[in-house]
């Protein structure tokens, strides 16, 4: 401007910032689909690289998923049986808890994943065995095994 004569205040201002709690989600992700002894990838992804401390993600089988400082992502795997029946029922799981990082406010998405398992035909056989010689008059002992439990 054209001022003949401008002086700065110079009393001092002060703001206040008011934090708001931000809130970061932790999710879980498997693999859609596998055969029966196959592997299911589990992997755990937070919103922003991790700070401060590794985010440890617990899962309802037992499993923890470690995401390290400066990722954004972790995974575990786990196996999946074969056994010699028809039908596999899928496999759920879930995440339980989850801590760690520098998070104002850090959460589980609970929902759960789950991995369709085809199934493999395996083959099972059944041997049939007779005492070797027996007496006249004797009994004879016939025994089926099977190479699977029933």
């Amino acid at each position: 401007g054209n001022y003949e004569n401008l002086v700065a205040n110079q009393t001092p201002v002060s703001t206040a910032i008011t934090d708001v709690q931000d809130t970061t989600t932790v999710s879980l992700t498997a693999t859609p689909s596998v055969a029966e002894g196959g592997t299911i990838i589990y992997t755990a992804t937070v919103g922003a690289p991790v700070t401060g401390s590794p985010v440890i993600v617990s899962l309802a089988n037992g499993q923890t998923i470690t995401i390290p400082v400066g990722q954004s992502s972790g995974t575990v795997t786990g196996a999946v049986s074969n056994d010699v029946y028809q039908g596999h029922a899928a496999v759920s799981n879930n995440i339980t808890r989850v801590s760690g990082g520098n998070y104002e406010n850090l959460v589980a998405n609970q929902a759960p994943v789950s991995t369709a398992v085809t199934d493999v035909q395996d083959t099972t056989s059944v041997t049939l065995t007779a005492t070797p010689s027996v007496a006249e008059g004797g009994t004879i002992v016939y025994t089926a095994a099977v190479n699977a439990p029933v």
